[in-house]
């Protein structure tokens, strides 16, 4: 798509040389920011898997108690925090082992799990102080995190009361596959 853009660029004469150089250099700044992210996350979660940090939270999980509500509430802690410091696929590949069982011993379906797994992600992706997606469109809408921040918050309430709802109410995410016969 980049090289047909590029080529179509070229054949209107709506870019020259030096504009081609500046997309080049704000591509390059993008792509070392996203970079980065990246790779300190997939350093992290080789430090945690090598430490055995998932492990212990599942432990601590268990041993804490024995109300589901409490349990997916504090699930959904975790993989909100998690998902604000790491990419989406460590994360994934971690913790997909460690909540699962707990998940589906308190009667929550691998569907409803997966979606309320990826809600999470996806939230932290966009919630400071690390989140990758939130720092790229910043970067690219040379606008500064604090100014974005202060007017996404309505928008993160509402995300989280979302969340909630997709984690305490099957229906949510059990509805649609229900509805179609796949489950």
């Amino acid at each position: 798509a980049v090289l047909y853009c590029l080529i179509l660029s070229i054949i209107y004469k709506s870019i020259d040389f030096k504009g081609f150089l500046n997309i080049l250099l704000n591509s390059a700044k993008t792509s070392g920011i996203i970079l980065f992210l990246i790779s300190a996350s997939s350093a992290m979660s080789f430090v945690m898997a090598y430490s055995g940090i998932p492990a212990a939270i599942s432990n601590g999980l268990m041993s804490l108690t024995d109300n589901k509500y409490i349990i997916f509430l504090l699930m959904n802690i975790i993989l909100l925090v998690i998902g604000m410091f790491m990419d989406i696929t460590p994360a994934i590949l971690i913790f997909t082992p460690i909540f699962l069982p707990i998940a589906i011993s308190f009667g929550m379906t691998e569907i409803q799990f997966g979606v309320m797994l990826i809600f999470n992600m996806c939230l932290g992706n966009i919630t400071p102080p690390v989140g990758s997606v939130l720092f790229v469109g910043c970067g690219i809408g040379h606008v500064s995190i604090e100014q974005v921040t202060s007017k996404l918050i309505p928008y993160f309430v509402a995300l989280v009361a979302a969340l909630l709802a997709v984690t305490y109410i099957p229906a949510l995410s059990l509805g649609l596959p229900s509805l179609m016969g796949l489950i």
